[in-house]
């Protein structure tokens, strides 16, 4: 009964990691659409900016930047400020979209380790889990199937191992 029992939860827990790992195409998807529109949006944003510093500074928006600067009106300081957030936020945007385009692995990579952090957090406030069938999800969902459950036997072996151990010590002791 125990190994039937101990079957299905292997099964279950099987079951588990494909359901989440068919997640994982559809995920980075959705995040990566995320990172194109919001580095559209700030192009948009600094559209006009780069125009004025194409015409006055040979298309230099630092030098337009520190034009503002340089003024001594806190309003157009202020307002450098701003067109260097935003310039700062669509260069972290662009190589964020080139780092994560590089390929199906880069993707990954780049959503778990370098991700920017508010891109991520948004998606996965409004992702809505979806199940596609496509040949990327059905090899996601197996691999994080078989690895969730190779690590259950794992952990559960290494367990009983130290288990097995801990009675044959306590026998010799008593």
């Amino acid at each position: 009964m125990m190994m039937k029992l101990y079957a299905y939860a292997r099964l279950i827990l099987f079951m588990a990691g494909v359901l989440f790992g068919i997640q994982i195409p559809g995920f980075l998807d959705a995040y990566g659409k995320s990172l194109e529109f919001r580095l559209q949006e700030s192009m948009r944003s600094l559209a006009l900016f780069q125009k004025d510093a194409d015409r006055y500074f040979e298309g230099d928006l630092g030098r337009l930047i520190d034009h503002y600067d340089k003024t001594g009106d806190p309003v157009f300081q202020d307002g450098g400020g701003n067109i260097a957030a935003i310039s700062a936020r669509k260069n972290l945007l662009e190589k964020a979209l080139i780092d994560f385009r590089k390929s199906r692995f880069n993707a990954i990579c780049h959503v778990l380790l370098r991700p920017v952090k508010d891109v991520r957090d948004s998606v996965f406030e409004t992702y809505t889990h979806v199940i596609r069938l496509d040949t990327d999800a059905v090899f996601a969902g197996l691999a994080a199937g078989l690895v969730t459950a190779l690590f259950l036997e794992m952990l559960l072996s290494v367990f009983l191992i130290l288990f097995r151990k801990t009675l044959k010590i306590s026998k010799k002791k008593g």
